[in-house]
């Protein structure tokens, strides 16, 4: 049973830093039912890398994009 989680632990982290450079931005907390998805997927894949890259970048994940928020500039007081 450790065995297995470790197996666990180490795939969630694989998915999540596949994801992540793919994506461009860090995984999230809302992200966890994908991820849980993902997880799913790879362990039922055989745990074949190349079956969860191609998983991950057919997914809306990759190639939805969302506009983030403008980033408010402050100004500066010169002494």
């Amino acid at each position: 049973a450790y065995e297995i989680r470790l197996s666990l632990v180490g795939s969630e982290m694989c998915i999540e830093t596949v994801l992540s450079y793919g994506t461009g931005s860090p995984v999230e907390n809302a992200d966890r039912p994908l991820l849980d998805y993902f997880t799913a997927h790879f362990a039922e894949k055989g745990y074949r890398y190349t079956d969860l890259l191609r998983e991950i970048v057919l997914s809306p994940a990759f190639y939805d994009v969302t506009e983030s928020a403008p980033e408010q500039k402050t100004a500066s007081v010169a002494n």
